[in-house]
């Protein structure tokens, strides 16, 4: 027993420390985007919230970025609940993440109770001076060939 704890301290002492970039690379919203007001094409403002560096040039922490609404998906029965999909970019980098927002599914035992297929889940929304998470895209030009 000693010696699987003595490994697994060593491993965790030799493992690199990382993070996903979802929970790194945020954005603030400059924009409230209500659910009738969520169509495909529209743009919401945006600013960053940290410096993202990306393949030959930086984004500096404030810089303005644009989110295009790319998909849009209304709740559903049994507690689905909405989706608003951006494509966040820059003059500089166009479409160099994408942004999801979900809205938030119902209590539990609400939603698969036997009239769980009558309630819909909550839409998705975008409030003006809250942060979203991005999750940045790899450019072609990075992309590696199998």
């Amino acid at each position: 027993m000693k010696k699987f704890f003595y490994l697994l301290l060593l491993c965790l002492c030799i493992a690199p420390a990382t993070t996903s970039a979802a929970a790194v690379d945020q954005v603030r919203s400059l924009d409230t985007l209500t659910p009738a007001a969520a169509v495909v094409g529209n743009i919401l403002h945006f600013e960053l919230c940290q410096d993202i560096v990306l393949p030959g040039e930086t984004l500096k922490k404030g810089s303005p970025v644009i989110g295009t609404i790319r998909e849009v998906k209304k709740p559903g029965g049994w507690g689905c609940p909405g989706k608003i999909t951006l494509e966040i970019s820059t003059e500089k980098a166009p479409a160099f993440a994408s942004l999801v927002q979900r809205g938030t599914p119902p209590n539990f035992f609400v939603q698969f109770s036997l009239l769980g297929g009558f309630i819909k889940g909550k839409p998705a929304a975008i409030h003006a001076g809250d942060t979203y998470p991005l999750a940045l895209i790899t450019s072609p030009s990075t992309a590696t060939a199998p």
